[in-house]
């Protein structure tokens, strides 16, 4: 499903989540759940107010596993994977008050 690498969004107050993958092997175990609440609970330890998680756009399972884990829609863009084979595909933004209950 996603692969975890977060890095500082542009506002402030404000954490990115690029991309949290879990193999189908892994999936509805618990562990997206894990990562995911392991990455809020670090974000709200540092002192954030909000996170932002990226999402494929064409992905329904993603993103109904984000909305399940108290994630809200936020905006249709686009995201760009940089490296050896670089490419931008249809993605949608989420995003999370760290204050409030999944």
């Amino acid at each position: 499903m996603h692969h975890a690498t977060a890095a500082p969004a542009k506002a402030a107050a404000a954490w990115s989540i690029r991309a949290l993958f879990v193999l189908p092997d892994w999936q509805r175990r618990g562990v997206g759940r894990a990562l995911l609440t392991h990455l809020t609970d670090a974000f709200r330890t540092l002192g954030y107010q909000s996170a932002i998680l990226w999402t494929s756009r064409d992905n329904p399972a993603a993103r109904a596993f984000d909305e399940s884990n108290g994630w809200t829609f936020d905006r249709h863009g686009h995201f760009d994977f940089h490296g050896p084979r670089p490419m931008s595909t249809p993605a949608v933004r989420y995003a999370r008050n760290l204050n409030a209950p999944p």
